[in-house]
């Protein structure tokens, strides 16, 4: 009995702690519990890459020799998907998505930027992707800008010729976004140089680049609007990036007018003129708080999202998550940090449709296969799918991923069953294994005394 007494005493904080924790989950829908149910009908499943990134292109800014890039490396080659894409649409069928986003490069298809040269080849190849897509059932959704601009256009040659042009190109798709994250554009590309074009300004460059960025989607949108909607029948949107901001003191009503400012600044900023005059039929999300050095793990932070944009643009705009995604520096096919990591995300997702009432209708995986990141080149990896850039050939692995995301999609959501991969229960199984750790280690200390 005093050897139970002291171990209690030793470990009655941990112990408090585990039942707390087990507790607050007790009750379905806290934050931390882990909820069992499925996605609704028809919902989107896909993943996503961009065309800088993936496909055979040469860039200006990251270029040899420049120095913008982690060991100098380029976006010349990337995954060569320009040449393997019908070894890609067999990977998105064995993965079971029903969509796949991508996005058109401006360069391939009009090299200056304007109708003045139409390169064929690209128009022949954005038209077999997508034909193979379709071929599979898979739904392609098309971004029409995705930061790799004609480097005619840059130099100051405008144009207005090119979502006409990629719209007419490929009239299959009916399900469009006109530009990804206007915010990186802005900010990391036109006021502190991190991102291409690189150009530093004086707090003047981000918000001419804004005000452009928002204008040539409003024009996009009434393009389609006017000439193609009635006939395809299809949509077209904007894709904003946002991380969920926390008041120091969430009892401080000047705290958390600041954290709400933040996310108008980031987020609202373009969501607010573009929603306010009917110029999106969705808002696309772009979500990351995972491993990178710039992120954190926090997936309560993607359903808290979504719910402020139910709360601040209407219940009836709908949601789709067109990037979320967890990366890794070392390439694993056992990747069970980013199983671990889509599981809650995802699962959260899940949370904000059943437990929100929140118009949630597609979810898309950044990304099928590790990629070129622009600045950190091909040393972080998102991929669920590992690609030896080594190789001329470019092979394509599977991770382990694949395995947990293809039964995710397979059962429309989270079932009790452990051979889907899902966690059944809400406290998290590394974390109890910790706990247990520490106090099993604070017992044999005890002991040995």
């Amino acid at each position: 009995m005093l050897l139970l007494e002291k171990f209690l005493n030793k470990n009655v904080v941990l112990i408090i702690y585990i039942v707390v924790f087990c507790r607050t989950n007790a009750v379905n829908g806290d934050n931390d519990e882990f909820y069992h149910g499925k996605f609704p009908e028809n919902f989107v499943w896909g993943a996503a890459t961009a065309s800088q990134r993936t496909k055979y292109l040469g860039c200006v800014y990251t270029q040899k020799g420049i120095g913008h890039v982690v060991n100098d490396e380029t976006g010349d080659v990337a995954c060569d998907s320009y040449h393997k894409y019908e070894e890609d649409v067999k990977l998105l069928k064995n993965l079971k998505v029903n969509h796949y986003r991508f996005s058109i490069s401006w360069s391939r298809i009009l090299p200056k930027g304007t109708l003045e040269v139409i390169n064929k080849n690209g128009v022949v190849y954005y038209n077999n992707l997508i034909n193979a897509l379709m071929k599979e059932g898979i739904t392609p959704i098309v971004t029409l800008y995705h930061w790799d601009l004609p480097q005619a256009l840059q130099e100051g040659r405008m144009a207005q010729q090119f979502y006409q042009r990629s719209l007419r190109g490929v009239c299959a798709v009916k399900f469009w976004i006109t530009l990804n994250e206007p915010y990186v554009v802005s900010y990391h590309g036109h006021e502190i140089g991190a991102m291409a074009p690189g150009i530093k300004g004086n707090g003047d460059k981000i918000y001419i680049a804004a005000h452009t960025l928002i204008k040539s989607h409003a024009n996009a949108y009434r393009i389609y609007e006017r000439e193609f909607k009635n006939k395809q029948n299809g949509i077209i949107g904007i894709t904003l990036n946002v991380h969920w901001q926390v008041a120091k003191n969430p009892f401080s009503p000047a705290d958390v007018k600041a954290a709400d400012t933040a996310t108008q600044f980031q987020y609202g900023w373009f969501a607010h003129p573009v929603f306010i005059n009917g110029s999106s039929d969705f808002i696309g999300i772009n979500f990351y708080t995972s491993g990178s050095t710039w992120l954190k793990v926090t997936p309560t932070a993607i359903r808290k999202m979504i719910k402020w944009t139910k709360d601040y643009l209407g219940p009836n705009v709908p949601i789709y998550i067109t990037e979320n995604g967890v990366s890794d520096r070392n390439g694993t096919l056992q990747d069970s940090h980013r199983i671990y990591y889509y599981n809650l995300y995802i699962n959260e997702v899940l949370k904000a449709i059943r437990l929100g009432g929140c118009d949630v209708r597609g979810y898309m995986a950044w990304s099928l296969m590790d990629n070129f990141e622009w600045a950190r080149g091909y040393s972080e990896r998102f991929g669920l799918h590992y690609v030896d850039f080594n190789d001329p050939k470019r092979p394509r692995t599977p991770k382990k991923s694949v395995d947990f995301y293809s039964k995710l999609i397979s059962n429309n959501g989270f079932v009790h069953n452990k051979s889907n991969g899902v966690l059944s229960q809400g406290l998290d199984k590394h974390h109890i294994v910790f706990l247990v750790l520490v106090i099993l280690v604070n017992s044999v200390i005890m002991f040995s005394f």
